[in-house]
C-alpha cells in the first residue's frame, strides 16, 4: 500500500438504497486500488466533486497531492468505517455541511471528517465580506452593498423545500427546479412555481402530494435567520449571475470570479482550515499551503 492520503468532497444524492450500496462498494473498491498505484507514491490523493478541485488547488499543496473528480455518494459514515480499517490517519473527507449545521448533525466520532463553516464550499467563499466588494467591481458600475443577502433572501423558499427534502428523506429530484426559470433577478422566488417545475418528474408527485402546503408548514417550525447554512452555494451563484444581468450587465462566471477572489488568507480565518491543520499535527502530515495568497 502507498502511503497517501484521501480527501473526499460529499454531495447529497437522490439514489435509492440499492443502487448507492452498490456505489458505495464500486467507490471502497476504487480508493483501494488508488492507493496501490505508482502515481500517489509520495503523495496525496485528493478526491472531489464537479469544479470543487479548481478551488481546493488554490488551498492545498500541490506538489504534495493528487486530485481525482468524483461523483456524489451516499452512505458516508459506511464509508469511512470501512476505509477506516485499513487507511486511519492517511485520509480525510471534507463533506459540504448542507444542513448538517441547522439540523445539529455532526461526525466529532472520527478525526478525520470535517464540515464545510456554511452550507458549502461556494457559501464559504461569498460569506468573505471582502468577495462582495470584488463582485460588485466586477459586475456593477458602483458598490452595492448587502445584494447577496438580498439573493439569499430571495432564493428561501427554494432553499426550505430542500432542506425539507432531506430531513424528511422524500429524495424529490430537486435538479428539475433550474433558478432560471423560477428567478426574475428581482423578486422572491414561490413556492408554487417551484412545486411546478419539481412536478415536470412523476417520481416527485407520487413522493410529496402537494410541496407548497407541506414546505409551507415546515418553514413554520424551522424558520431560521441563518442564511449561509439555509441557502445552497449553487443556487446563490446562479441567482447572482440573473441578479447581475437584471441590472443590465452582461455578466461572466460568478463561480470563476469567487475562486479567483478568495484566497489562502481567507481560508485560514475558516473552522474547517483550522481542523484541518489540527489534523495535519496529529498525523504530522502537511497538506495544506503555507503563507498567505
Amino acid at each position: 500500500m502507498k502511503n497517501g492520503i484521501c480527501v473526499l468532497t460529499f454531495m447529497q444524492t437522490t439514489e435509492n438504497s440499492v443502487r448507492s450500496a452498490c456505489s458505495l462498494d464500486a467507490k471502497i473498491n476504487e480508493i483501494r486500488l488508488l492507493f496501490n498505484t505508482p502515481k500517489l507514491e509520495g503523495r496525496i490523493l485528493v478526491i472531489v466533486e464537479g469544479l470543487t478541485d479548481k478551488v481546493y488547488k488554490n488551498l492545498f499543496d500541490n506538489s504534495k497531492v493528487v486530485f481525482k473528480k468524483n461523483g456524489s455518494c451516499d452512505g458516508l459514515i459506511s464509508f469511512i468505517d470501512k476505509l477506516n480499517v485499513d487507511f486511519q490517519g492517511l485520509y480525510i473527507v471534507i463533506k459540504d455541511a448542507d444542513f448538517d449545521h441547522l439540523n445539529n448533525i455532526s461526525y466529532t466520532q472520527y478525526d478525520n471528517v470535517f464540515l464545510t463553516d456554511t452550507h458549502d464550499i461556494e457559501t464559504m467563499m461569498l460569506s468573505v465580506r471582502t468577495i462582495e466588494q470584488k463582485l460588485a467591481v466586477e459586475f456593477l458600475d458602483e458598490i452595492d452593498e448587502g445584494f447577496i443577502q438580498k439573493c439569499m433572501k430571495h432564493l428561501e423558499p427554494l432553499s426550505y423545500l430542500k432542506w425539507y427534502n432531506i430531513s424528511k428523506h422524500l429524495n424529490l429530484v430537486v435538479k428539475e427546479i433550474q433558478i432560471g426559470t423560477i428567478y426574475d433577478g428581482c423578486n422572491q422566488v414561490s413556492l408554487t412555481d417551484c412545486e411546478y417545475e419539481l412536478y415536470k418528474d412523476k417520481k416527485n408527485r407520487d413522493r410529496c402530494a402537494c410541496v407548497v402546503k407541506e414546505v409551507s408548514e415546515f418553514i413554520k417550525t424551522h424558520k431560521t435567520e441563518d442564511k449561509w447554512n439555509l441557502v445552497n452555494g449553487h443556487d446563490l451563484c446562479k441567482a447572482l449571475n440573473i441578479f447581475f444581468k437584471n441590472q443590465g450587465k452582461s455578466t461572466g462566471d460568478v463561480s470563476k470570479c469567487l475562486r479567483m477572489g478568495y484566497s489562502l488568507n481567507d481560508f485560514k480565518q475558516t473552522e474547517l482550515y483550522h481542523s484541518i491543520n489540527k489534523w495535519e499535527n496529529l498525523y504530522r502530515k502537511k497538506i495544506l499551503k503555507d503563507g498567505c495568497q
